[in-house]
């Protein structure tokens, strides 16, 4: 798939192992899951921003349609794949916080995916906190006027 350039393909096969996997599924079919996508991760010269927002979506601790297994799944990922991960992790996060892609931020919740990253892979947020921290002092701002 990567040989022949099927990024389509590529997230619709992550797509669909987050919504298909459940916790009453056996550990070789996680394993094999979690294995498929770290493979084709680390295989791929450079991952675009539309597979981080598939990887991305099912973090979250409330979000409807996605189990723990798929959050636990992303969260394996995201571990394992920390360094081809991380630049675009940050950029799509930094973007979505200074308000630069409403459309990203309509996809995901970005404060339940800066949740879920802290829980596996913290480092990738050293580069966020400062937007972050931004963020707050914004709406300490707000509440004390």
């Amino acid at each position: 798939m990567l040989d022949l350039e099927c990024d389509d393909l590529v997230n619709e096969m992550f797509s669909t192992f987050f919504s298909v996997v459940r916790d009453d599924h056996p550990e070789s079919v996680l394993s094999a899951m979690q294995t498929i996508m770290i493979v084709v991760l680390k295989e791929s010269e450079d991952v675009r921003d539309d597979l981080l927002l598939v990887i991305l979506s099912a973090l979250g601790r409330n979000k409807s349609g996605v189990t723990q297994a798929a959050r636990r799944l992303a969260m394996n990922v995201i571990e394992q794949c920390l360094e081809k991960l991380e630049a675009g992790i940050k950029q799509i996060l930094i973007s979505v916080m200074s308000g630069d892609n409403q459309l990203i931020k309509s996809e995901i919740d970005y404060h339940e995916v800066i949740y879920g990253i802290y829980h596996c892979a913290p480092q990738i947020l050293s580069g966020v906190v400062t937007y972050l921290t931004g963020e707050l002092l914004v709406l300490i701002n707000k509440t004390l006027v």
